[in-house]
């Protein structure tokens, strides 16, 4: 294991930006410990390495895995995030204080640090202000960190792209944008079958085909 002397290095080309990272239902998870065997999610974890590097943000461990109180150990928290190549993405300051309110630890990493912009990344909303959950990214509890909190994440850090606005549109409006799914396809083609429109039948058939689901 790296010793962690160069935490926090890759991140001296911009330390504004703070992502307060929780860990279980985030990138420890129900689907991983299913799957392998073990919470540690490797996929939640690489979206975590894509969100802090695009971002070009640092991040400040939040969960109780941290060590504070009598939860967790730090030397245990401090190795998962080695294993999984983000040790050197960690702020200086990598943890919150233990004032037994998540809300309360952030300001008061915040007093401590000094003020800045900065993210939340947790699946629960119920110990944050109002503000706190404008910047939040609320996680699946059971399935952690998705494609889509990447997005999400670039938007709250200002650096959107394109497609992260039209999935924006997409999840306020989501009517205008129903989602592909093979339900809603099949849906659609029984519409149009009713209707006589083969050519709209063939159409959605070919989609419903090359559906992941599909496969």
């Amino acid at each position: 294991m790296r010793t962690g002397t160069g935490r926090g290095k890759e991140m001296d080309r911009n330390d504004a930006f703070i992502w307060f990272v929780d860990f279980d239902g985030v990138n420890c998870t129900t689907r991983a410990n299913m799957a392998l065997g073990s919470h540690d999610d490797p996929v939640a974890f690489g979206l975590l390495g894509c969100i802090l590097r695009e971002t070009r943000a640092q991040m400040v461990v939040s969960s109780t895995r941290r060590g504070r109180g009598n939860m967790g150990r730090p030397d245990s928290c401090l190795a998962m995030i080695d294993r999984h190549g983000l040790t050197d993405l960690l702020h200086p300051d990598w943890r919150t204080g233990d004032l037994a309110s998540r809300s309360r630890e952030i300001e008061d990493w915040l007093d401590r640090n000094g003020r800045r912009p900065y993210g939340i990344i947790d699946d629960e909303r119920c110990d944050f202000t109002p503000e706190q959950i404008q910047r939040m990214i609320h996680t699946d509890t059971e399935y952690g960190l998705g494609s889509r909190d990447v997005g999400r994440a670039r938007r709250l850090a200002g650096v959107a792209t394109e497609i992260d606005v039209l999935h924006q549109a997409q999840d306020e409006e989501p009517c205008r944008y129903p989602r592909l799914t093979i339900g809603n396809q099949a849906r659609a083609a029984l519409a149009a079958l009713d209707q006589g429109d083969e050519e709209s039948v063939r159409r959605i058939l070919d989609i419903i085909s090359t559906h992941p689901l599909a496969q």
